[in-house]
């Protein structure tokens, strides 16, 4: 029960930030957003600056949120010697 309900958020979340990027891609194509938010990748035909924009959003609130969650559970020592070995991996 807890890898399908891991699975399902999972996808949901995906799915999510998928429908996050074609809308900011219509609003700057509508002229709300900067325009050059609407280039869409020669290749992929996606929408590519936006996906990066929200990508690097969504990673910042999502350590910050990790952090903070972090910081309550553990002592001040275990988290000194995790964010010390952390970066060295």
């Amino acid at each position: 029960v807890k890898i399908g309900a891991i699975a399902g958020l999972s996808s949901v979340m995906l799915v999510l930030l998928y429908g996050q990027t074609r809308i900011f891609y219509t609003m700057s194509r509508d002229g709300l957003l900067p325009s050059h938010l609407a280039a869409v990748h020669k290749r992929f035909k996606t929408p590519w600056i936006n996906t990066i924009i929200v990508g690097i959003v969504v990673a910042g609130f999502a350590y910050a949120w990790f952090m903070r969650a972090d910081r309550s559970r553990i002592s001040a020592d275990e988290y000194a010697a995790i964010t010390e070995v952390e970066p060295a991996a």
